[in-house]
């Protein structure tokens, strides 16, 4: 049961901020929200200019926006790299589920040579607060960060690539969508150059660093 500071329990938080204590780990019949957020606001938060300047070029960044608010939906989960400001992986459906995060880190971890001092960086999004994504993480060393709370400039290099997104895509149909996030991916990673890049595409600065 979730109990909130007056003694009162709430059937309403219990939906959302009870399941997430019970998969925390908490075992008493008694929890409180406090106790519960002050576990998850424990986690080191980071932005992308700190990991940046601490030299940890190896950081991952994850965010699952709407992309078309107000009408039928599509999620696209998408994880950025530090070290060239590309898109590692990215995953769209149709519901904003779990499985949409843990597929696309699964499939970021997979193009990671040694995830072992690696970080991970997301907003204060319920997928990134669940036992299972923590889990995720844990099993392959990795850390955790997530942005300050209301402090959007935290993820402000992917906020940037949503905000791009969003400004191009003018679909009239949800697999119009799909095919437009599909072509500007590609088009981001292998096309757009950055002067931070030298010049280079992201894609063409990882190949000449591997080479």
């Amino acid at each position: 049961m979730l109990v909130g500071p007056n003694g009162v329990g709430k059937t309403m938080c219990a939906c959302n901020i009870g399941y997430q204590a019970v998969l925390a780990g908490h075992t008493a019949p008694f929890t409180t929200a406090g106790q519960l957020l002050g576990e998850l606001a424990a986690l080191d938060s980071y932005s992308a200019g700190r990991l940046r300047r601490e030299g940890h070029k190896t950081g991952f960044l994850l965010q699952v926006p709407d992309l078309m608010p107000g009408m039928a939906h599509v999620y696209l989960s998408a994880c950025m790299g530090l070290y060239n400001g590309g898109i590692v992986a990215y995953r769209m459906a149709r519901r904003p589920v779990f499985e949409l995060v843990s597929s696309t880190l699964e499939a970021a971890f997979s193009r990671t040579r040694c995830a072992a001092e690696l970080i991970v960086h997301s907003d204060q999004g319920w997928h990134y607060k669940m036992q299972p994504y923590r889990a995720m993480l844990a099993r392959r060393g990795v850390k955790q960060s997530m942005s300050r709370k209301g402090n959007c400039f935290d993820s402000a290099v992917i906020e940037s690539f949503f905000g791009t997104l969003n400004l191009l895509a003018a679909p009239n149909s949800l697999d119009a969508l799909e095919a437009d996030v599909h072509d500007y991916v590609h088009y981001y990673n292998h096309e757009r150059i950055k002067l931070g890049l030298q010049g280079l595409s992201p894609e063409e600065y990882r190949l000449r660093s591997t080479a």
